[in-house]
């Protein structure tokens, strides 16, 4: 009959160390995976939301008689961190005015108007929605400001979001070019 024989306990250890190595390292790597992953889901809502924001100032920007920005009507460039749109409408004209604003410790972009008509003396801006329309942006920790770069019929949206990359925190633009079709520049 043959002895039967284990394992030794040196046998043992250096078995149970190889594989505390290689759970070590697969656990690194799915948590740098999981990490990557968070990265690429705050660069795809930034960059999503930037998106949506350029499409809605450009559809504005076309249709656009007017661009203007605060305070400053008659410069040949002129940067604010909002702008307004005169765009015609039956009766009137309506201006649209895009502005970050900051909700809780988010923010959104907005999208406010005042409708005039002939008889309009000083009519207010309105931040209510109409039922179907919605804050341009989601409410999101990573937007920090928008800049409105306007020259001409060139306007220049520069939107600036926070991301977090393994622990640290860093500040990133995105920045487009919007033609607004026949403007005049007068500012509001």
């Amino acid at each position: 009959m043959p002895k039967r024989r284990g394992f030794t306990l040196i046998e043992l250890m250096v078995a149970l160390a190889v594989f505390a190595v290689i759970l070590i390292i697969t656990s690194m790597a799915i948590g740098g995976f999981l990490r990557m992953g968070s990265v690429q889901a705050q660069q795809n809502t930034l960059q999503q939301n930037f998106r949506f924001a350029i499409d809605s100032i450009s559809s504005d920007a076309r249709q656009a008689v007017a661009v203007g920005v605060p305070n400053s009507p008659d410069a040949v460039l002129a940067m604010s961190d909002s702008v307004s749109f005169k765009i015609p409408e039956e009766g009137g004209f309506q201006w649209v005015r895009y502005s970050v604003k900051q909700v809780g410790g988010s923010f959104e972009l907005d999208r406010e108007h005042v409708t005039y008509n002939e008889n309009s003396t000083n009519p207010a801006w309105s931040s209510l929605p109409d039922p179907d329309q919605q804050p341009v942006t989601e409410h999101m920790p990573e937007l920090l400001k928008v800049y409105f770069i306007h020259s001409g019929s060139r306007l220049f949206v520069v939107m600036v979001g926070r991301m977090t990359y393994f622990g640290r925190q860093q500040t990133v633009s995105l920045v487009s070019l919007v033609y607004a079709r026949g403007t005049s520049g007068s500012g509001t």
